[in-house]
């Protein structure tokens, strides 16, 4: 796991690596937080030594995960962190080359090495009970349990892995190509938003895409997905000052497990906001299809009670932005009325129960969930 969510936890032995970093490497990251006002110094820190306090704070919460035993591992190179022995970070005395960087060589000359560890001179610890919850998301568990729970018991219980679309990958193409506008707003470069910057994200996301999930688009849905990102440019930079943050993680954590999501997009100032969840597809579309808009609109209303329980926000507006809309507004109001909201979270609740105590028998037949379901061959039940 990462160093961040190691922290809280305890464990017998730690194997901590990373002993080629130095503090300078995300100097850059905090310069640019402290100039946006987003980061909080100790009295003790300067513009100078901020990186280092922060590689110190990261590098104690790893080592202090250790009841039993902490094991520093280093891989011995001669050359560069990526294979180049040109790599300017590569030391030129041929001495310093085989050892770990700054800060690390006083630890790495002191510690004694594994080979002559007894293992048996380590007085044990007893391993605490460790209670975890579970998190469980809207659109991974429990929109995906409304699709089909035998579907939900193969891919999420079993482990078993969804072919991809090009529905899918087009809805993810316009998703993440809109998330690098949002970035660069909220970096205060609304200038680089053009048409160019926006075909040049676009291309690099195709790019990226393409290789992870191995699905190829026509041209044509290529052209229409740019088109989506355009459009909505075009149509809301007028509310760009309005931004408050994108792909914003939530999390509310109850007595039996953690409710988790990531919401696309809030405006507002945060203690008043507004929630934006787009979809790469007509206004009609989804108005017609009752089931799919039916999860659309409990995904926001779930994410609202979220924010008001666990940050105290107002959320005085929710809808859905349809990126592919043409012709009318693009966007579809959702109740977020505290009825509507609790109806929500209680159907929210519901299914996680089912989950939980292993209810996973089909769900009615749908027709087109059936014909393009991956297990339609195993299901053993009739296809429409």
């Amino acid at each position: 796991m990462t160093i961040h969510q190691s922290k809280g936890l305890e464990f017998p032995v730690v194997i901590v690596d990373a002993m080629k970093m130095h503090p300078e490497e995300n100097e850059p990251i905090y310069k640019k937080l402290r100039k946006e006002g987003l980061y909080k110094r100790a009295f003790t820190e300067n513009d100078a030594n901020t990186s280092y306090y922060d590689f110190y704070r990261l590098f104690y919460t790893a080592y202090s995960r250790a009841q039993n035993l902490l094991i520093l591992s280093y891989r011995k190179d001669l050359m560069g962190d990526n294979g180049d022995p040109d790599d300017p970070n590569v030391p030129e005395n041929e001495e310093e080359k085989d050892k770990p960087y700054d800060p690390f060589k006083e630890l790495y000359e002191t510690v004694p090495g594994f080979d002559s560890l007894d293992p048996s001179s380590i007085p044990p610890k007893e391993v605490k009970p460790v209670d975890l919850k579970d998190a469980y998301s809207f659109t991974t568990h429990v929109a995906a349990y409304h699709n089909c729970p035998r579907q939900y018991l193969y891919f999420r219980e079993f482990g078993f892995t969804p072919m991809k679309n090009s529905a899918m990958f087009f809805g993810s193409l316009v998703h993440e190509t809109i998330e690098d506008v949002h970035k660069a707003v909220l970096a205060g470069e609304t200038e680089k938003v053009t048409d160019g910057n926006i075909e040049k994200w676009f291309e690099n996301n195709l790019r990226t895409l393409s290789q992870k999930e191995s699905v190829v688009i026509r041209p044509e849905q290529k052209a229409s997905a740019l088109k989506n990102v355009k459009r909505y440019v075009d149509r809301c930079r007028g509310n760009f000052d309005r931004i408050f943050a994108v792909e914003e993680e939530v999390m509310l954590v109850l007595p039996e497990y953690i409710i988790s999501g990531k919401i696309d997009l809030i405006r507002g100032d945060g203690e008043n906001c507004e929630l934006v969840d787009f979809k790469a597809e007509r206004k009609e579309d989804i108005e017609r299809n009752t089931p799919r808009f039916e999860r659309y609109r409990r995904q926001l209303q779930v994410y609202a009670r979220i924010l008001k329980e666990s940050r105290g926000f107002n959320v005085t507006r929710a809808h859905l932005y349809c990126t592919g809309e043409e012709f009318d507004l693009p966007e579809i109001e959702i109740d977020i009325s505290e009825g509507a909201v609790n109806a929500a979270f209680n159907d929210f609740s519901d299914v996680v129960d089912r989950i939980r105590n292993g209810k996973f028998d089909p769900a009615p037949v749908d027709g087109k969930i059936c014909r393009n379901c991956d297990l339609r061959y195993f299901c053993g039940r009739e296809r429409p």
